[in-house]
């Protein structure tokens, strides 16, 4: 089976599956109940490294009209997840193309970049999803039964299914869930966040120090 068949499954989990809908605001907005499965980039298999960050945007009031970006990004997702077998890999293409363009418009990516120009790579070389694969309310911290289900039905099985070598957590929230759930050989490295992602903590220089001598050591002797 090609992997985007298995992406597409992952499309098809209903966000009660993992968002508690007893105060769930965001239960009758279409984007949010949209499962984005992730950026998938095309030499992936050359580098091994997974990047996850945390969970989407957009779970506050201020995203309830989507914004022409965000129609065409997750209108893309949609039209994957309702696509039959015989356009699935064609609009799974579109769906990743559509990702590589908006992703670095993303305030995160000033931190994925500092990783791309410390090792020389691009979207193209690796995977990124986030733990928490639905918009949270309010962007509240997701709750502990929220971050068990989406590791049960979501993430372990896409880090499964991929097997880095290097997973790169956005955000110490993103590593703490990691490092305690994943049980794989892939090494884990967290890249620290702050608010809004309006400047780089100086912690992030270092972790890409030593992600890119990891790279040169492990990767050497494949």
């Amino acid at each position: 089976m090609d992997y985007y068949e298995r992406i597409y499954g992952f499309t098809q989990i209903k966000r009660n599956i993992i968002i508690d809908d007893r105060d769930d605001s965001l239960i009758d907005n279409t984007d949010a109940n949209v499962l984005w499965p992730g950026y998938f980039g095309n030499n992936y298999l050359n580098s091994k490294i997974l990047i996850v960050g945390h969970y989407p945007a957009g779970g506050t009031s201020s995203y309830e009209i989507p914004t022409t970006a965000d129609r065409e990004f997750y209108d893309s997702i949609i039209k994957f997840k309702n696509s039959t077998i015989e356009t699935r890999k064609k609009l799974f293409n579109k769906m990743n193309d559509i990702g590589k363009i908006y992703i670095p418009r993303w305030s995160i990516y000033s931190v994925i970049n500092v990783l791309f120009k410390k090792v020389n790579m691009n979207l193209d070389d690796i995977i990124y999803f986030n733990v928490l694969p639905f918009r949270i309310p309010n962007n509240r911290t997701p709750r502990v039964l929220e971050k068990d289900k989406a590791w049960q039905f979501y993430t372990e099985k896409m880090i499964e299914l991929f097997s880095p070598n290097i997973i790169v957590c956005l955000g110490m929230a993103t590593g703490k869930i990691v490092n305690m759930k994943y049980k794989g050989k892939g090494n884990v490295f967290t890249l620290r966040r702050r608010i809004g992602d309006k400047s780089i903590d100086p912690d992030v220089y270092i972790e890409c120090d030593a992600i890119e001598k990891y790279i040169k050591i492990s990767y050497s002797v494949l």
